[in-house]
């Protein structure tokens, strides 16, 4: 028979070569490789990765980059949308431009990364089952990004265990980092079942969000997943 024995519930061992940012840059696809394609479980990321996403403005930088500062920006301008209907202070970003503060900027945090891409492998198997073209398209955009063997493994592997919610949270302390991994989660199932809708709940409960931050955080996800309305022809 083939199944995954139960008492297997951590995840797989990180190898020493494997990059976990790659691995989401690759799965939230690089807009500089070209074309709009599908979520990590099929969701639709056209918008925002070709730069036409409504709603909240994104930061250039991010959208062009990808991957951990897709998420973090996401989850940074939610935050701060969250903080402003408490009637707290709203926290500036660190440096000029559009960096992200150093609590929501993951580049060169391993564990941290590597924390957000487990949240998406688990959110894209919430309904039960990866379908075999979900699968193709996974395999598809790794192999697309070049990554090495050992990354694309590493996914499959993921992808082949069952879901383990308290794998996803366990680890996860600093609320936003908390943050990031729903976002992370909800951009991975955009736009979410009945059942991923329950999931990303659960999930937010589980990670101790506040339910206005995590209100804020799907309207984050939706406003750079859904294309804006067409526009009205000219006289």
């Amino acid at each position: 028979a083939n199944t995954i024995p139960s008492a297997r519930k951590d995840p797989p061992v990180l190898p020493a070569n494997v990059d976990p940012q790659k691995i989401i840059a690759a799965l939230l696809n690089n807009p500089a490789a070209g074309g709009a394609v599908g979520g990590l479980a099929g969701s639709l990321l056209g918008g925002l990765l070709a730069g036409k996403g409504g709603g909240k403005k994104l930061a250039k930088t991010a959208v062009q980059a990808g991957g951990l500062a897709l998420v973090g920006t996401i989850a940074w301008q939610a935050w701060r949308q969250y903080q402003a209907a408490q009637g707290g202070a709203v926290p500036a970003a660190a440096g000029r431009g559009d960096a992200l503060p150093d609590a929501f900027d993951l580049a060169g945090q391993g564990s941290a990364a590597l924390a957000v891409l487990r949240a998406m492998v688990a959110a894209a198997r919430a309904d039960g089952v990866i379908e075999p073209v979900e699968r193709a398209r996974i395999i598809d955009r790794l192999q697309g990004a070049r990554l090495p063997p050992a990354e694309q493994q590493y996914v499959l592997d993921l992808l082949d265990r069952p879901l383990d919610l308290e794998a996803v949270v366990r680890g996860v302390a600093a609320p936003e980092l908390a943050a990031e991994v729903y976002t992370a989660s909800a951009l991975a199932v955009h736009p979410a079942s009945r059942v991923e809708r329950s999931y990303l709940d659960l999930l937010g409960a589980r990670l101790g969000l506040d339910p206005a931050l995590a209100t804020e955080l799907d309207r984050g996800v939706a406003a750079a997943l859904e294309p804006p309305a067409a526009a009205l022809p000219r006289g």
